[in-house]
């Protein structure tokens, strides 16, 4: 597994196959074939086990010891090691192709051994708006993740795993899926704060001195929060197909919590 995932965000473009291609055929997005890092954390109540993995073997034989286990990827461009994850715990080629399209629109699919979600990261990066797909499958005692490119909001659920802060080391894999998506919805509302304070600068600034210059700002302000928008609506119905669906993947204390998560992004928009 190639670890030099240093690349602009720029190249992360969409990738579809090409018209009347078969389904399920796995093709890496441009520009980051064979690009791909794996990091493992398996918890238990009185445990944690935490590293790189340099071998998904090692992966594969950490669901067997402990209650809970998280497999992140970060970086799509190792096919054979996405196609041996999706061989190993039973993932559909359908969703294996779609965590490669990274154009998806948000949204929850149900099969048979697993859940598979297609969510949105959105933050500001240099007062610049920054987004990417984000891919989890849900299964029993297992968390699979897969990230367009390196850095993530997931540092506190990790820290929350590490030392045991909190109930998330005694609930299932399905508790640990709402933490991550719970973060990435605690995501909008930094960046609706500061485009709150952007709007209100354009107004005192409309009021004291108009220029050319400020139609370009409202303009760019305009199709960031569209953007924010597109990410926000769908997955309030992609948290509605959760709460609504009665798969045993999620138990009824962890649909609790999936409640306040649909609050937020409602709450958002």
């Amino acid at each position: 597994m190639s670890k030099s995932l240093g690349r602009s965000r720029s190249a992360m473009k969409r990738r579809y196959s090409k018209p009347g291609s078969a389904p399920g055929i796995l093709t890496a997005p441009p520009g980051v074939e064979g690009e791909a890092r794996v990091k493992l954390i398996a918890y238990g109540p009185e445990h944690v086990e935490e590293r790189q993995v340099e071998n998904l073997d090692e992966a594969f034989r950490a669901t067997e010891g402990h209650a809970v286990t998280w497999i992140d990827v970060e970086g799509l461009g190792d096919i054979g090691l996405i196609e041996r994850l999706g061989s190993h715990f039973g993932f559909h080629r359908l969703a294996l192709e779609d965590v490669l399209h990274c154009g998806q629109r948000p949204k929850a699919e149900h099969y048979d051994q697993h859940l598979f979600l297609i969510l949105r990261s959105l933050h500001l990066e240099r007062r610049e708006l920054v987004g990417e797909q984000v891919s989890l499958f849900l299964g029993r005692g297992f968390v699979v993740t897969f990230q367009q490119i390196p850095g993530d909001s997931w540092e506190g659920v990790r820290n929350r795993i590490r030392q045991g802060r909190g109930i998330i080391r005694q609930r299932g894999a399905d508790y640990l899926a709402y933490a991550l998506i719970d973060a990435l919805i605690d995501e909008f509302f930094p960046v609706l704060e500061h485009y709150g304070e952007e709007v209100e600068r354009l107004e005192d600034t409309l009021v004291e001195k108009a220029t050319t210059g400020l139609l370009g700002e409202i303009h760019q302000i305009k199709r960031d929060l569209l953007t924010l928008r597109r990410a926000a609506w769908p997955e309030r119905d992609l948290l509605n197909s959760l709460l609504r669906d009665g798969s045993e993947l999620i138990a009824d204390d962890t649909r609790v919590f999936l409640r306040d998560c649909y609050d937020h992004v409602v709450q958002t928009m």
